[in-house]
């Protein structure tokens, strides 16, 4: 019986222990929001000469400005309480769109449209290193906000409309705006089309842009797709979550109905080339109603918390 006793009691005292020591290592851990890093892939080609498809966009990147503020920059100075500068970034990127070449030049490459540098240069917010308060925040996105919508207005005015290369972006710009040791967000803002004028398409090569038409009434069409080329780079470690929004499917010119299978067809695309660059991590949306734009927002930018080690 005293042997039973005193079993049971080394059992109490080894459970103490194991619950002590469990709470003390609980209690080195603390967890942080991770340095957020969204991009903005705007697609101004002529998906915008569709009737309230400019004011949807601006109405899209005004949500994802105010997630940016309120639900990332705003709760890291609450927390850190002006100890420390909050590490997020938003910038907003504009795929070039390949421009004819007049026909006496020597050249068969398209030249690039690009918006001007200095336009390019203010569509972002990140921190310069020191502390903020949050009415200095507010000002940045409000400012942001007026910059996207002057940037619509020139487009309006000066766009070839012949197709966002959406492609090269991601060949050349892409690994200049992903940050390691971020969680990167690209919002891209299209109709899911790659797809350039005739005389574009003439001088590009097969897999850099999309065929859509040739699928439609293909019952093989997965078999026979004609994917996407590979852009060579390699994303696995740069921890990117990707959302294509406003899909928006052509319709028929004689019945004016929607081609349904178009969006299997831009998504299978879309993914396997994802997939090639190490982009496992996606979502495609057709376009919805305004009165859940921003819950669409807010479900996909949810920050993401680590353990960090308490010092204090």
């Amino acid at each position: 019986m005293k042997t039973i006793l005193y079993f049971s009691n080394l059992c109490i005292v080894f459970l103490m222990i194991f619950v002590t020591c469990k709470g003390d290592v609980q209690a080195l851990k603390s967890t942080t929001v991770k340095p957020t890093n969204i991009i903005v892939i705007l697609d101004v080609s002529d998906r915008l000469e569709k009737s309230g498809q400019i004011d949807r966009d601006i109405k899209i990147v005004e949500y994802i400005v105010n997630r940016f503020k309120d639900e990332f920059v705003k709760n890291h100075l609450k927390k850190y309480m002006k100890t420390k500068p909050y590490p997020h970034r938003l910038t907003f990127a504009v795929p070039e769109q390949p421009v004819p070449v007049p026909e006496q030049s020597e050249s068969e490459q398209p030249k690039p449209y690009r918006i001007p540098s200095g336009t390019m240069e203010k569509l972002k917010i990140r921190s310069s290193g020191e502390i903020v308060a949050m009415n200095e925040i507010k000002k940045q996105t409000d400012a942001l906000k007026e910059d996207i919508k002057e940037l619509y207005k020139y487009v309006q005015k000066d766009n070839p409309y012949t197709g966002a290369d959406i492609w090269n972006w991601f060949h050349k710009d892409a690994e200049n705006y992903l940050q390691k040791d971020f969680q990167n967000y690209i919002i891209c803002l299209s109709d899911g089309y790659l797809k350039f004028t005739p005389e574009i398409e003439e001088k590009l090569r097969p897999g850099e842009f999309m065929e859509i038409g040739k699928f439609r009434e293909d019952p093989d069409w997965e078999k026979n797709i004609t994917h996407l080329l590979s852009t060579g780079k390699d994303f696995q470690d740069h921890d990117v979550t990707f959302m294509m929004m406003e899909i928006n499917l052509h319709r028929d010119k004689t019945t004016g109905r929607t081609f349904p299978q178009d969006f299997d067809i831009i998504k299978a695309h879309w993914e396997h080339w994802l997939k090639d660059m190490g982009i496992t991590n996606f979502t495609f949306k057709q376009q919805v109603s305004d009165e859940v734009l921003e819950d669409v927002i807010n479900s996909f930018l949810v920050p993401h918390e680590e353990s960090q080690p308490n010092l204090h």
